[in-house]
């Protein structure tokens, strides 16, 4: 998976092999947002005329530019992201992945997609950003895991943002969708791997071990920052829960050895109840910051807590 980062750089300053800036497709031809603008001003490039009626800005389209040393990436490439209106995060998604796919070789990418609107911004920042970076990690996706020589991935995208309030803004947005890309990764690989690799006992054993990595841990790790008398049970339970459900996972591939499909699922599901009491804590701690009713347990009475 590329490992991704923000950078609150212009564009014509941010050093990768490839700068990814939109364009969009205008009623009378391409028309270049404040960022693309910005660069094509640096290399002395007139849109209409580097376009050549072969590039409209309409989503697929791709055009690559050399950097000419007026900008610190080696190459820019200009991928169309069609008509301001009815433009969604599913095309910012999409032509993401047409970048990536028109990349070759490039080994670093500075992707500033986001800033596709007239005003250099989407409609929503948050949901194109994670948007852009979802498509780029998901469209780079290469199963290699048995290869003996791996082809080169590509190894990092940089998004652009504009300034360090957004950069500070971005962080989580970005950290969300690379958590979600990489649970589909992990998906993929599992649906890649040959069938004489997956078993029960191996799919149980992944299980454990993305678990661990991304979710008991995880809880674990919360808990400290429970301390309020209101939370006390909740979080006894919490720790209980999750000490029975690694302990279940961990016992997953001698309990569904042999069984059948039905009878595998339903020891899958024993583990998640396991963590019900879990869910329950979380909303017990939601409700409370709202001053609302929570539950004091999983599946127990109700309870109000005053602010």
């Amino acid at each position: 998976m590329p490992r991704l980062a923000l950078s609150s750089v212009p564009p014509e300053r941010a050093a990768a092999d490839l700068l990814v800036l939109p364009v969009a497709a205008g009623d009378t031809g391409p028309v270049a947002p404040p960022a693309t603008a910005a660069v094509l001003e640096r290399l002395g490039a007139n849109l209409g005329a580097v376009a050549a009626g072969r590039f409209t800005g309409a989503l697929d389209n791709v055009l690559v530019l050399p950097g000419f040393g007026a900008v610190a990436a080696g190459a820019v490439l200009l991928v169309g992201v069609g008509p301001d209106a009815g433009r969604t995060t599913e095309t910012l998604r999409r032509a993401a992945a047409v970048a990536v796919g028109a990349a070759g070789k490039a080994a670093t990418l500075a992707v500033a997609l986001h800033q596709a609107g007239a005003d250099g911004s989407a409609a929503d920042g948050a949901a194109a950003l994670a948007a852009v970076a979802e498509g780029t990690v998901l469209a780079a996706y290469r199963f290699q895991r048995h290869k003996s020589a791996p082809d080169p991935d590509l190894a990092a995208a940089t998004l652009l943002v504009d300034g360090d309030r957004s950069l500070a803004a971005a962080e989580p947005v970005l950290r969300r969708a690379e958590v979600a890309a990489r649970a589909t990764l992990a998906a993929r690989d599992l649906v890649n791997e040959p069938a004489s690799r997956i078993n029960p006992a191996t799919l149980a054993a992944e299980a454990v071990r993305l678990a661990r990595a991304a979710g008991l841990d995880a809880a674990r790790a919360e808990l400290p920052a429970w301390d309020h008398p209101a939370l006390a049970a909740a979080q006894a339970a919490t720790a209980a829960s999750l000490d029975a459900a690694e302990r279940r996972a961990r016992d997953l591939p001698a309990a569904t050895h042999g069984l059948d499909f039905e009878h595998r699922n339903e020891r899958v599901a024993d583990v998640l109840d396991e963590l019900l009491p879990v869910q329950a804590a979380e909303e017990a701690v939601r409700a409370l910051r709202r001053g609302r009713a929570y539950p004091a347990r999983a599946g127990g009475r109700q309870t109000r807590q005053g602010r």
